[in-house]
């Protein structure tokens, strides 16, 4: 389980990072299995990923590395150039992912991201070139290390097998690969170097900075908020108890396989709801209809940790930028304090969940069914202090967005 965040860095380091120290105090600490073990291991609030670690030494992708030293050298390496050329250690910065790839999949991190390194207030940018052994984080290239201060090569170009022991800092940006590969290693590093730049000064400045390359459906979105507002127009001033409001709900219960219920039925009705409209948007079989929101929260979220992306998948608020067409969960009532990891394990507790219609700067609007009086309502969702919270109900707060696969 996540805990709060207990960590300083070395001072160089601090002093490198700036206002990015602040957003560590609202950063989430992940539970953890690496040995060694790091001194930190959270996400930010902006869902990059951060560990300070040992940074051992990969040669892999080097065209001269057989024999010189490395007894793990590979001539590959995981990501590749448009022509299928590995990353070359020697000529580019790049840092290990860990196996099973299904960990850093699991935080929207994937071959081809962009990172940023830190040691002794030196900053590198890098790319996420290769995946390393189970069980061990903080790895990166012989050109990484030389970024960093520490050439690893010899004179006559063997190398010293050797890595950095700890106070490595790095930091992942997910949803930041090409969606093209690159056709050259200079275009690579030139990506390398714009997005580094540009997302590492906006931490350093203290600013939340979301991902916003994970993908967004734009035509099966549209359709979800065209459905969303289709109902809001229709039933959003009538009373649940009374037509024509009353027969909707039958009809949202009706999609759920409960043909006897409908807007008197005691029954809250607005999973339905969220099920009907992603019925009638055209989902499909990638969307899990459920009467418990909680059920297809749960559903979502094992589909991104298990890397199934061809279905709705699940995320924290604040790893994505939010879009119009997600559907955001929340608590309901006494259990306002349920949050990511409590969702992960659980589907049988109260909660609720909205669809998104409109994004405006911090502000997200939803609709939602059995708003409020029984009735298809309308919300308003801002951030604040690093939560996305209920303009009028401030306790309640969203602890996951769930989105739709590309079309």
């Amino acid at each position: 389980m996540p805990t709060t965040v207990t960590y300083s860095p070395s001072a160089a380091n601090a002093a490198a990072l700036g206002g990015a120290l602040d957003l560590l105090q609202s950063a989430v600490a992940l539970s953890q299995t690496f040995a060694p073990k790091p001194a930190m291991l959270a996400l930010l609030p902006g869902g990059e990923l951060y560990f300070d670690t040992q940074l051992a030494l990969d040669t892999d992708g080097w065209p001269e590395g057989r024999g010189k030293g490395d007894k793990y050298w590979d001539p590959d390496t995981s990501y590749h150039l448009r022509s299928g050329t590995p990353m070359n250690a020697d000529t580019v910065p790049y840092v290990v992912l860990p196996q099973p790839v299904a960990w850093a999949d699991s935080m929207g991190i994937f071959k081809g991201d962009i990172a940023t390194v830190l040691y002794k207030g030196r900053i590198v940018h890098a790319v996420c070139g290769d995946y390393g052994r189970p069980g061990r984080l903080g790895e990166g290239s012989l050109a990484l290390l030389r970024g960093l201060g520490e050439e690893r090569l010899r004179q006559n170009r063997t190398v010293i097998n050797a890595g950095i022991a700890r106070g490595a800092i790095t930091i992942i940006y997910p949803g930041t690969r090409l969606a093209d590969k690159a056709r050259t290693e200079q275009a690579l590093r030139d990506h390398i170097e714009s997005v580094g730049q540009t997302k590492f000064a906006a931490l350093a400045a203290g600013n939340v900075v979301f991902a916003a390359n994970v993908s967004v459906s734009q035509g099966l979105n549209a359709a979800i908020v065209e459905q969303a507002r289709h109902e809001l127009a229709h039933y959003g001033n009538c009373l649940e108890t009374e037509n024509p409001l009353r027969q909707r709900v039958n009809e949202y219960w009706t999609k759920l396989g409960e043909q006897t219920r409908d807007g008197a039925t005691d029954v809250a009705w607005s999973a339905a709801f969220v099920s009907w409209v992603m019925y009638r948007a055209g989902c499909g079989s990638k969307f899990p209809y459920h009467a418990r929101h909680a059920s297809y929260v749960k559903k979502a979220i094992s589909n991104r940790r298990s890397g199934k992306f061809d279905r709705v998948c699940g995320y924290r608020p604040e790893e994505i930028r939010i879009a119009p067409g997600d559907v955001l969960s929340m608590g309901r009532g006494k259990t306002y304090d349920i949050d990511f990891e409590f969702a992960t394990e659980n589907s049988n507790y109260l909660s609720h969940c909205d669809i998104v219609v409109g994004v405006s700067g911090s502000t997200v609007t939803t609709i939602g069914g059995n708003v409020g009086d029984g009735v298809v309502g309308e919300k308003k969702f801002r951030w604040t202090d690093g939560s996305l919270v209920n303009v009028e109900k401030p306790k309640q707060r969203v602890f996951a967005v769930l989105r739709l696969p590309p079309a």
